[in-house]
């Protein structure tokens, strides 16, 4: 599934896809609001084992909703680790967030996912985090933004997950 508030963005990740050889592959490609898409999904009791995120510094949903990663991003990343289906025999994960803007370095991502996790009474099994950046050929880096990853979520013995109650 790919969940996207911009068509020009789904457009240009079914190319990515087709290009990769997965134009037939199962993929649910949504053009809504990561955040209302999110709710609506605890509301039905859904769960996923996993989730990549690539959220905008700002923006506006297809219905004109507004985005701010300072403002909004703590309070979906609670919500998408309440969809992470920890009940069965594997864990979760990953949990894959991948971030453009300045204020968010890799360790306050790391520590931010780390959070939402166990906020919902999560366990995590590894975390990692780090720069993005490519090198031209000349050999310069030009910096990308960051990522944190977190592996093997649980869900903890002594606290619960699940939508709030």
């Amino acid at each position: 599934m790919h969940v996207d508030a911009s068509r020009q963005a789904l457009g240009l990740a079914r190319r990515n896809a087709a290009a990769s050889g997965l134009a037939a592959a199962p993929v649910r490609w949504v053009c809504e609001d990561a955040a209302t898409f999110v709710a609506r999904e605890l509301r039905r009791g859904a769960r996923f084992s996993g989730a990549v995120l690539d959220p905008p510094s700002w923006g506006h949903g297809p219905r004109g909703q507004a985005f701010s990663i300072d403002r909004d991003l703590v309070p979906l990343l609670d919500d998408v680790a309440r969809l992470l289906n920890t009940d069965g025999d594997l864990p979760a994960g990953p949990l894959l967030l991948t971030c453009h803007s300045p204020g968010w370095p890799h360790r306050r991502l790391r520590q931010t996912l780390l959070d939402a996790c166990r906020d919902v009474g999560h366990s995590t099994g590894s975390a990692e985090a780090g720069p993005l950046h490519c090198t031209d050929e000349t050999g310069r880096s030009i910096d990308l933004g960051a990522y944190a990853r977190l592996t093997r979520i649980t869900s903890s013995p002594t606290r619960p997950a699940g939508p709030p109650s």
